[in-house]
């Protein structure tokens, strides 16, 4: 067993790693090396969202939903200060808001914000020692589209939409490590770069001077993980930043830059025909399940590893939901269809429940305009939704997928929780899960196998696939609820969609705020 382990570690990634490591490993022989990119004064606080993050996690207090904040916390601070109407786009629970006014406090009294993480981690008992990446002030500034941008107006308040052009670190070309990051640097065997965002999390770190000098002179093993699997980011938005730089989405991408630097990587299964090219950067390639998903499923028994597939249909943005054509136009139209389908996109994503995720259209003009990851889109041959699911489900079927859950993109309210639910419900293979929509079709098919039935989109499909499922004795199970149940059809719906989320948390309802004069008036003759 190693001595010591030192870990670059930033974000929701990072921090789940970690949490694995400690329960595998010594904790007390762990440090933690984290991004201080990020952090932000905000509402008067000085907050640092990755340091709190990892600290959160290891102490078993995290909210795993979001993988963020702490578990259970209420918002009525939030809530107050939006009826004074001050800006609250960085939501902060009312515990989480103790450890930020605790930390301005220190820092307000003289403490080094490596003292005051010291302080923070023994009062929640974690044993994994965190340090700061350095005491001063290094800002992450991203130059968009949109202009340059501090990294949580572009991650939180703009929700990572702007193109990226390019990524600088304010300060860190003068700031100096922490104390005790170097020394643990150069005490350490082994170094490992944690499944972090390579340009907004481990960029910040490697930026440092004095950090970039003691990884070269170490003797210690560096080693990292990919956080790209399957040529999408496992959290976060890796690889819309990497297609936005000219980067390749791949374990493959991430290696090159972090070429130089280390001696070994580590990438997932699926990604394994990359190895003898990452092996041509020097480094050693090991293959495994990196991915929160395709784990053992305990249904399946056994040694068989579940390989779920989400597939997304979208008829095309030009022809599709005809019956807004009467309050939209054409252009308005496609921008709603969009900010549908990366409402479902962000759910699937979060949810983290699916090893591939297929947007397939008949429009090819689809995986350009909504951003998609480089295999992520499936060119629909036949006429209808009918064929997009069947042709789909037998390239899934190839992929050796063990289930298909058929989402369709027109349920922008659809949150990850909804997923997991489903997901989760009965313990009998084969099954069919179904979700019904207000007019009695089908939301959400989940089959497992994915050949279990055949797709019956059309009128009334929720009742045909219900009694499909009955005849072929799968155990069927059944999952209504307010979000899962509505979808965008007609003018009407568009006004339900404003109610639903009058503050525009959604992409779909924050599109409608943009054109709401303009469907009103046409909705309402």
């Amino acid at each position: 067993m190693f001595r010591s382990v030192v870990c670059l570690a930033g974000g929701v990634g990072a921090a789940r790693f970690l949490d694995g490591l400690a329960q595998v490993y010594p904790p007390e022989k762990v440090t933690a090396i984290v991004n201080t990119g990020d952090d932000l004064d905000y509402l008067g606080v000085h907050i640092s969202p990755d340091i709190d993050i990892v600290t959160y996690t290891l102490a078993g207090i995290v909210d795993k939903e979001k993988g963020y904040g702490i578990s259970g916390d209420t918002y009525n601070c939030m809530a107050q200060l939006e009826r004074y109407s001050a800006e609250t786009w960085f939501r902060v629970g009312d515990r989480d808001f103790a450890t930020h006014l605790l930390r301005t406090a220190f820092l307000q009294q003289g403490f080094s914000q490596s003292e005051l993480t010291e302080k923070i981690r023994m009062f929640l008992g974690v044993k994994v020692r965190i340090l700061p990446m350095t005491d001063q002030m290094v800002a992450t500034k991203i130059k968009t589209s949109a202009g340059l941008l501090d990294f949580q107006e572009y991650f939180v308040k703009r929700k990572f939409e702007d193109n990226v052009e390019d990524v600088s670190y304010e300060g860190a070309s003068i700031a100096t490590p922490a104390p005790g990051v170097v020394e643990s640097i150069e005490k350490s065997e082994v170094i490992i770069l944690c499944p972090s965002n390579p340009i907004l999390s481990i960029g910040p770190i490697l930026a440092i001077p004095g950090i970039r000098n003691a990884l070269a002179k170490t003797k210690g093993r560096i080693l990292g993980i990919s956080p790209i699997v399957g040529g999408r980011s496992i959290k976060g938005p890796l690889d819309r930043i990497m297609r936005h730089l000219g980067l390749e989405v791949s374990p493959l991408g991430v290696a090159q830059l972090y070429k130089g630097l280390l001696r070994g990587f580590v990438i997932d299964d699926v990604d394994k025909a990359l190895a003898s090219k990452i092996n041509g950067l020097g480094m050693k390639v090991a293959s495994t399940q990196t991915s929160p998903v395709g784990r053992r499923h305990p249904r399946a028994g056994g040694n068989s590893l579940t390989r779920n597939f989400a597939i997304i249909p979208v008829k095309g943005l030009l022809d599709s939901k005809s019956r807004l054509s009467r309050s939209l136009n054409p252009r308005d139209k496609k921008k709603l269809i969009l900010a549908m389908l990366k409402d479902v996109l962000s759910a699937v994503e979060e949810s983290e429940l699916f090893n591939r995720v297929l947007v397939v259209s008949p429009d090819p003009t689809v995986a350009e305009e909504a951003n998609l990851p480089h295999g992520s889109f499936l060119h629909q041959e036949g006429q209808g939704l009918n064929a997009g699911v069947r042709q789909s489900t037998h390239f899934a079927l190839g992929e050796k997928a063990s289930s298909v859950a058929v989402i369709l993109a027109d349920i922008p309210l659809l949150e990850s929780r909804d997923l997991k639910e489903l997901y989760s419900m009965g313990d009998t293979v084969p099954r069919v899960v179904l979700s019904p929509s207000l007019k009695a079709g089908t939301n959400i098919l989940v089959r497992e196998p994915p050949n279990a039935i055949g797709p019956s989109y059309g009128r009334w499909s929720f009742s045909t696939h219900l009694r499909a499922a009955q005849k072929t004795g799968a155990a069927v199970y059944s999952l209504s609820n307010p979000r899962l149940s509505f979808d965008v059809d007609t003018p009407e719906d568009l006004i339900t969609m404003r109610r639903q989320d009058p503050q525009g948390k959604t992409h779909t309802a924050r599109c409608l705020q943009e054109m709401t004069l303009h469907v009103m008036a046409r909705s309402s003759r």
